[in-house]
């Protein structure tokens, strides 16, 4: 026996107007005074269990505490490797005679010390005056899609940051070049 399409209906908790679809609202960000009653009914059921399962309850608090501390460990463990890695790139920057043209007066200099191939790089590149701390010019979207293998040295001629025509000594700058992102291989 076939069921059409029509004849089909969602469960209760589904369908728009239950109790969940106000809870629903609620974490989207609507505030409306169903969305808060369904949060006053919530904790009432959750109390409500917790007074009257206080083992079984706290036995399932614990598990999702211990689930979200070993998820939020992960990441944070996964986030410093990465950082250790994007680390091990050192970036060079300064005028060579090797960059001739006046359009591309700087050379950039990465060198790939980790283990594994890079496959991009993305970095912000600044211009210090000597002596001073801010930054004068600066460009923050700078990539490189060069692939290079661990010990690789990748060197190119890049042109200064262009900002709004002001008129900077650009030649007479400190660069810096800061690696912002990495791409390893797989």
């Amino acid at each position: 026996m076939a069921i059409g399409i029509a004849a089909f209906r969602f469960p209760a908790f589904l369908r728009h107007g239950c109790i969940f679809s106000h809870f629903a609202s609620a974490f989207a960000g609507e505030s409306s005074r169903e969305a808060m009653m369904a949060w006053v009914v919530g904790i009432g059921i959750f109390l409500f269990l917790l007074l009257g399962f206080p083992k079984q309850v706290g036995s399932l608090i614990l598990l999702i505490v211990l689930a979200g501390g070993g998820v939020a460990l992960y990441y944070y463990l996964d986030q410093q490797a990465y950082a250790r890695k994007k680390a091990q790139i050192i970036t060079e920057v300064g005028t060579d005679p090797a960059c001739s043209d006046p359009r591309f007066p700087l050379k950039i200099q990465f060198t790939n010390t980790t283990a594994e191939t890079l496959m991009r790089v993305s970095f912000s590149l600044e211009g210090f005056r000597p002596g001073y701390s801010d930054v004068v010019v600066s460009d923050y979207l700078l990539s490189s899609d060069r692939i290079m293998r661990p010990r690789d040295v990748y060197a190119a001629c890049w042109g200064y940051p262009v900002r709004y025509g002001k008129q900077v000594n650009y030649p007479g700058l400190k660069w810096v070049a800061k690696v912002t992102t990495a791409t390893f291989a797989k």
